[in-house]
């Protein structure tokens, strides 16, 4: 299995919009993105699969590295890693709270930053055999409109996606789903927790987690728990009693733009009446 490849499927698009609950006492808004980070496995005081509770990373770049030939343990080539990558000194600190110093490379631009939330990639890396690489993904803060007038308007949408909303379509890069299986899925809103629930014969399990939206960017994030925590980070659009919820992956962990269903998870919803 390709190492980012596997990931970018799992995660389909990660990062999450922070407090956005429309409190007009906030003075700061942030929205939670994602990247991935590689760690060479030579780096002192560091092993593979070691937890990391934080990286702590400076507004510099060190400089540019470009991968080519990046293959995993069996050999198998893992075209997504072979691309630039930004090179960063930062701090690492672990389980036990020690803390490791050293140069990562990170796949995007995230300037002075913490990250958290770490998930080790199970597969090593290795650059045309010349280098070999842990792979983590990480969340981390970025600033967002905290004005009042935003604020407020993240109020109102989140006032208007509460309740009880059916699946009317739903599709998968440009596959519709089918309306026996649109008929069993519903979406319900409550507070800041959103729930899927799928009366499927097999599939009862209900998936579910907190969400999360910035009116200005269109942000809309649900943060679930489906073996690992991670966020299904999207964009919406609500009209009334008519929600669009888009979970694009047209870039790796980049928020989609616009609500084209060329690719990633389209939910088309319509609230129910009391």
């Amino acid at each position: 299995m390709k190492l980012l490849a596997s990931m970018f499927g799992v995660v389909a698009a990660l990062a999450i919009v922070g407090t956005a609950t429309g409190q007009e006492k906030e003075e700061k808004r942030t929205i939670h993105e994602m990247t991935v980070v590689l760690i060479e496995t030579k780096t002192k005081g560091f092993s593979g699969g070691i937890v990391i509770k934080k990286i702590e990373i400076p507004k510099e770049t060190v400089a540019k590295k470009a991968l080519a030939g990046v293959k995993d343990k069996q050999g198998v080539e893992i075209k997504e890693a072979n691309r630039e990558w930004l090179v960063r000194s930062v701090k690492m600190t672990l389980a036990d709270d020690s803390v490791v110093e050293g140069q990562v490379l990170i796949l995007k631009e995230t300037r002075k930053t913490t990250l958290t939330n770490l998930k080790n990639i199970p597969q090593v890396m290795t650059d045309e055999g010349k280098e070999t690489w842990y792979g983590y993904y990480a969340e981390y803060d970025v600033a967002i409109d905290s004005s009042l007038e935003n604020i407020a308007q993240a109020k109102k949408d989140m006032d208007g996606v509460q309740g009880t909303w059916r699946v009317v379509a739903s599709q998968t890069g440009t596959q519709l789903e089918k309306d026996e299986r649109i008929t069993k899925l519903k979406v319900v809103v409550k507070g800041d927790t959103m729930t899927l629930t799928d009366s499927t014969p097999g599939q009862e399990s209900p998936v579910e987690g907190t969400i999360n939206l910035d009116p200005k960017t269109k942000a809309f994030d649900w943060k679930v728990r489906l073996g690992i925590t991670f966020t299904m980070m999207g964009i919406y659009e609500l009209k009334g009693d008519d929600l669009k919820i888009y979970f694009g992956d047209t870039q790796p962990f980049e928020r989609v733009k616009i609500i084209d269903g060329k690719s990633g998870q389209l939910y088309v919803l319509k609230r129910e009446k009391p």
